[in-house]
């Protein structure tokens, strides 16, 4: 996080007229609090969690104040990159990977840059990551002792490029490694979008004993208001009971759609739609 972090957090305390010790509370010492404020040491991501829970300002808040009113670096480059893949623009996509490559020079930049190589390849684009960088970016989620943000879109982003059993093994890689920083919504919903996408591909892959593991932990991962996450769980659910030739499935798949069609979130209805045509083409045919 920015330097300036423990400065910011200060200012806030402050603002808001509450003490160290009360931001505090059993989180940690005074002393480390106002050693981070002002910059004399650094502090763990579980007791800045912790302080900022008390004083009653959420990570993405805190980080949003702390980058200027502007999202992290990592953030604003993924809106930029999203849109291209969205519309579909692989040349724009291409020419962004190579401006982008001139300035990588951490493993986390290494890691984005064979993100978006893998993005542009399913754009069509020929640029499909070597077995070798496979193997660098699997060893950077098992190597990695905690995922946050970060971490989840590159899997969720690079989850295409790897054999089913390497997937299944990366998802057991971020439950585990997640489990605190689940209680953080952004994070939370990215791990439910990963599991969701992950089901998906190991349903298309026949896998079925790895789907329904990860469909029981994806259920208890589910908020009762989060609709858009629900609908897309009950259309894998459908796909899931039509696999197994339960023809109630196609009655989930066809809700779900509805769903979206009523919310009028036209990307994923023309994307679902797409999908649910091709899966009644082929059971026909089959």
């Amino acid at each position: 996080m920015n330097e300036n972090a423990g400065k910011v957090l200060k200012e806030i305390r402050e603002s808001k007229s509450i003490s160290q010790k009360e931001a505090t509370g059993e989180v940690c010492t005074p002393a480390t609090l106002s050693n981070y404020e002002n910059g004399k040491s650094d502090i763990a991501f579980g007791i800045l969690y912790g302080i900022l829970n008390n004083i009653g300002l959420s990570v993405s808040e805190f980080e949003y104040i702390v980058n200027g009113y502007k999202g992290s670096a990592f953030y604003e480059l993924m809106k930029e990159v999203s849109e291209l893949y969205r519309t579909g623009k692989g040349n724009a996509l291409i020419d962004f990977m190579k401006n982008y490559n001139k300035t990588v020079a951490t493993k986390r930049d290494r890691m984005v840059s064979l993100m978006l190589k893998n993005m542009a390849s399913k754009l069509g684009k020929g640029y499909l990551l070597s077995e070798l960088e496979k193997d660098e970016v699997n060893d950077y989620f098992i190597d990695i002792p905690r995922w946050c943000y970060f971490e989840i879109v590159l899997f969720t982003n690079l989850m295409n490029a790897f054999e089913p059993r390497i997937i299944v093994i990366q998802c057991e890689e971020m439950l585990a490694k997640t489990r605190f920083y689940e209680s953080i919504p952004e994070n939370k919903q990215m791990v439910i979008t990963a599991m969701l996408n992950a089901i998906g591909v190991l349903t298309e892959h026949d896998l079925y004993d790895d789907v329904i593991k990860l469909k029981q932990t994806t259920m208890k991962l589910l908020d009762e208001k989060d609709l858009l996450n629900r609908t897309e769980f009950l259309f894998l659910e459908g796909l899931l009971d039509v696999e197994f030739g339960k023809e109630e499935g196609y009655q989930k798949m066809e809700d779900a759609i509805d769903v979206y069609r009523k919310l009028k979130c036209q990307n994923s209805l023309e994307r679902h739609l797409i999908n649910y045509n091709g899966i009644v083409e082929y059971y026909k045919e089959k």
